[in-house]
C-alpha cells in the first residue's frame, strides 16, 4: 500500500512539472533562415518584423508539421486582412509568402496580420497559427 501511495505522489508531482504536449508545431524562416519555431497551442503566437528593415524581395517560409498529416488532403496557408484573403499553397512542405504580396493585399498600413492554416478548401476549417506583426 505504501508503494502505491508513493507512486501516486511521484506521478502527481511529475505531472505538475511537465508542460503541455503539442503535436503540431511550426518553423518560420525569414529569407530562408530559421528565425522562429514554436508549438501550436492557441494561435496567439506573435512574430514581429521591423518595417524599417524590410526589403522588396523579402519573404517568410512556413513549415507546418503535425503527427497526423493527411497527404491526400489539400492544405494551404490563409492570410486574411479586413475583407480580403489570400491562399498560399504548399511546395515541398513549405508555404512561402512574399512580403510584397502581403502589402499588395492590405496596403502599407498593415500592422497585425493573422496567419491561418487550413486542411481542405473550406475556410471554416482554418485555424490561426500565428500573428505577423509589422511595426
Amino acid at each position: 500500500m505504501k508503494r502505491i501511495l508513493f507512486l501516486m505522489i511521484l506521478m502527481i508531482g511529475f505531472c505538475n512539472l511537465t508542460k503541455a504536449d503539442t503535436i503540431d508545431y511550426c518553423h518560420v524562416h525569414y529569407n530562408h533562415v530559421l528565425r522562429w519555431d514554436f508549438g501550436i497551442y492557441k494561435g496567439d503566437y506573435k512574430i514581429t518584423i521591423d518595417k524599417a528593415t524590410l526589403h522588396y524581395n523579402d519573404s517568410i517560409q512556413i513549415y507546418y508539421y503535425t503527427d497526423a498529416p493527411c497527404n491526400a488532403c489539400e492544405s494551404a496557408i490563409l492570410v486574411q486582412y479586413k475583407n480580403m484573403q489570400a491562399f498560399i499553397s504548399k511546395k515541398n512542405n513549405c508555404y512561402s509568402i512574399a512580403l510584397k504580396d502581403l502589402f499588395n493585399l492590405g496596403g502599407n498600413n498593415m500592422k497585425e496580420i493573422p496567419i491561418f492554416y487550413q486542411v481542405s478548401t473550406n475556410t471554416k476549417n482554418a485555424f490561426q497559427i500565428f500573428i505577423l506583426v509589422i511595426h
